[in-house]
């Protein structure tokens, strides 16, 4: 059941790394295409907010995701050797 629990862990980590990193390329290409379509100058300054967030979201959720969940996969196998330690 644990091992279970760590492979679905380690599916989860590296599945919200590379949504992340996709939506970014999205996000950012599609504001690029617009910037470069319709050479508007303002667009960039009532974007930039919009666009920060939303970097700053998948940027969080690339890397917390996957820190967390390699944080909690260690700290259960950290603490199942221990028990095995304990026990032989």
């Amino acid at each position: 059941m644990e091992s279970y629990a760590l492979d679905w862990l380690a599916r989860l980590g590296s599945r919200a790394l590379s949504l992340s990193l996709v939506g970014f390329v999205l996000v950012n290409g599609a504001a690029l295409a617009a910037l470069f379509i319709t050479r508007d100058r303002t667009l960039v300054n009532r974007w930039t907010g919009h666009l920060l967030a939303a970097n700053l979201v998948l940027a969080g959720a690339g890397l917390g995701v996957p820190l967390l969940a390699g944080s909690t996969s260690h700290h259960r196998s950290s603490a199942h050797c221990a028990a095995d330690d304990a026990v032989g």
